[in-house]
């Protein structure tokens, strides 16, 4: 047996009828069949008339959308009207709106709606049918009763909402993934210097090749890149003000992305890039040398990545580093153990890893540095400059080579084992 409340509800329901019956129904002849069986012809008649009218006035304006699904949107504001009819009235209906929801939900992530318009014209849609409810049912309905309408009208749209947002999101995600794919493939056809129409990729990539491009390279040993890293590297480009970021996820642990723009980056702006400080602590980032055009859109890439092969092998890497600083064993060096086969042939004796060999390659180092000047070589040593003198005849013993002979060659030694440090240096107790 009904309460008086829910008899009341019920009575209400029963009595609606439409203002305008010419409207047409948007759900099949089998939906509408089953309504009516449970609601009769009148509510069926209003249901129709003011999902039809939500359509109208609410949904349209607001997402200003056409290639959105029309008649899957009427058939859903149909279906939730005849629902909450049915509820309110203690009957069991309610149509299965998955596969529409799912049609809706796929469009309005296609098109670009925004998230916000989705949930805010499904809202309005509410607000107006609660409305109407309302001003129909509040001159014969008792207070206690008319409580129940906004109570249902609610619930049914939370749930309704629950489904298309998931159902959202998912597709949003979903063509996210294919959108990064598909930059990703274009990416590595630019890089592969692969022919490709120019304005193909400057739509996949939403730059303009012709433009200077700074590529950076990011990184964090056993995190995921994702937002993580993409907001380090919205980091980099608050620092160049005008330029396009463009991110393409490398693999699990590293970004790459390039920031674009018409002009140069100046001394004060590189010097701005160079300083950030990432918002993710042990992110690890390297910056190419700017570059223009297609060609630079590579080369700074290439470039950037030569350089985090350094940055990775130095024992104590900075969080953020240019490529300048590294450019040297970023050229030479093509891994590590080659690096160290060359330093071991270059400086023979002077490549072991101990104290003694430390201060001969530090000594010698200066030497060079300082232009062979043994005065200057004895001040940045702290040493009287007899000492530099005696430690240069036991330097040239050692080197395989006469100093004057392979200049070049022990000053890049040098330069590589003080950069790559105990890696690259030899270890006769492995022997």
């Amino acid at each position: 047996m009904r309460k008086p409340a829910a008899t009341d509800i019920a009575a209400a329901i029963t009595a609606l009828r439409p203002g305008n019956a010419s409207a047409r129904a948007a759900l099949g002849t089998g939906v509408i069949e089953d309504a009516t069986h449970a609601l009769g012809a009148g509510p069926v008649a209003w249901a129709v008339e003011w999902g039809a009218r939500a359509l109208e006035t609410v949904v349209l304006p607001v997402s200003e959308r056409g290639e959105l699904p029309v008649q899957a949107i009427h058939r859903t504001c149909e279906a939730l009207l005849l629902e909450i009819l049915a509820r309110l009235g203690g009957h069991d209906f309610r149509p299965d709106l998955t596969d529409t929801y799912r049609q809706i939900a796929a469009s309005a992530a296609e098109q670009g709606v925004p998230f916000d318009v989705v949930v805010r014209s499904m809202r309005d849609c509410q607000q107006l049918w609660l409305e109407q409810l309302l001003a129909r049912m509040r001159p014969t309905l008792p207070a206690e009763a008319l409580a129940a309408v906004p109570l249902t009208v609610t619930e049914i749209m939370d749930g309704a909402i629950t489904l298309v947002v998931g159902d959202y999101l998912a597709e949003r995600e979903r063509l996210a993934e294919g959108r990064a794919a598909w930059q990703r493939a274009t990416v590595q056809a630019v890089l592969d210097r692969r022919p490709i129409e120019r304005g193909r990729i400057e739509r996949d990539l939403g730059l303009t090749l012709g433009h200077h491009h700074t590529g950076i390279v990011l990184w964090r040993p056993g995190g995921a890149t994702g937002p993580l890293l993409s907001r380090v590297a919205a980091q980099f480009a608050d620092r160049l003000p005008g330029a396009t970021l463009l991110t393409v996820t490398a693999d699990a642990e590293r970004l790459w992305a390039w920031l674009s723009r018409s002009r140069r980056p100046g001394d004060g702006e590189w010097q701005a890039l160079t300083s950030v400080r990432p918002a993710v602590a042990g992110t690890r980032a390297v910056i190419g040398p700017s570059a223009p055009g297609t060609e630079g859109f590579c080369r700074t890439h290439l470039q950037a990545l030569d350089a985090a092969r350094v940055v990775e092998s130095t024992p104590a890497p900075a969080d953020v580093t240019d490529w300048h600083t590294v450019s040297l064993p970023a050229v030479i060096s093509a891994d590590l153990e080659r690096v160290r086969w060359y330093i071991e042939q270059t400086l023979g004796p002077l490549a072991q890893d101990d104290a003694a060999a430390a201060e001969h390659r530090a000594t010698l180092l200066s030497y060079l540095e300082t232009g062979q000047s043994l005065v200057r070589t004895a001040a940045e040593q702290h040493v009287h400059r007899n000492t530099i003198v005696y430690r240069m005849r036991r330097i040239e013993e050692l080197l395989p080579a006469p100093l004057t002979e392979r200049r070049l060659e022990i000053h890049l030694a040098l330069r590589l084992a003080t950069h790559y440090g105990a890696r690259t240096l030899h270890r006769p107790e492995a022997d």
